[in-house]
């Protein structure tokens, strides 16, 4: 039913989303960090330094982020490779109404890549101004919700 899918519409909007960056530049992590405050306030936007740290992020929060975007080219010498963090964030059921965004330099090149990791959408570095995130995210995240309800809805009827 639809219900969940306005019930969690309902809660991000008045709460703002929870948002998770994790880029291990840290010129590039302030630049993301301000456009998405800036793109809403409202949003709650924490960072992660590597792919270790945003793990222990995840974990700590009990995998409750709303969006994380997370840089394609985390550094190795980390441990967990944007595209290993992106695989263990789709296999968490917390997770499943979570947008996840990879950030990279060369979206030509590893967008598809990606988007078959399990990313929603793959932005370019530097990222987009604020006025073009908000209704991106925005929209990102209504379309991930209204999927999740929607395959709910599917194994209740199967039930």
């Amino acid at each position: 039913t639809p219900l969940y899918s306005s019930a969690a519409s309902d809660v991000y909007k008045r709460q703002g989303a929870k948002i998770l960056v994790v880029e291990d530049s840290s010129a590039q992590r302030k630049m993301m960090v301000q456009r998405l405050k800036f793109a809403d306030p409202s949003w709650d936007v924490s960072q992660a330094l590597n792919g270790e740290d945003a793990l222990a992020k995840l974990k700590a929060s009990r995998w409750r982020f709303d969006v994380v975007l997370v840089d394609q080219n985390l550094s190795l010498d980390d441990g967990l490779t944007g595209h290993e963090l992106v695989a263990l964030m789709r296999r968490q059921s917390e997770m499943s109404t979570s947008v996840i965004i990879a950030c990279t330099s060369n979206p030509s090149k590893s967008g598809e890549d990606l988007l078959g990791a399990g990313v929603d959408y793959v932005w370019p570095k530097p990222p987009p101004a604020p006025n073009v995130m908000k209704p991106m995210i925005d929209e990102l995240l209504m379309k991930r919700i209204r999927a999740f309800a929607a395959e709910q809805h599917h194994l209740r009827s199967q039930e």
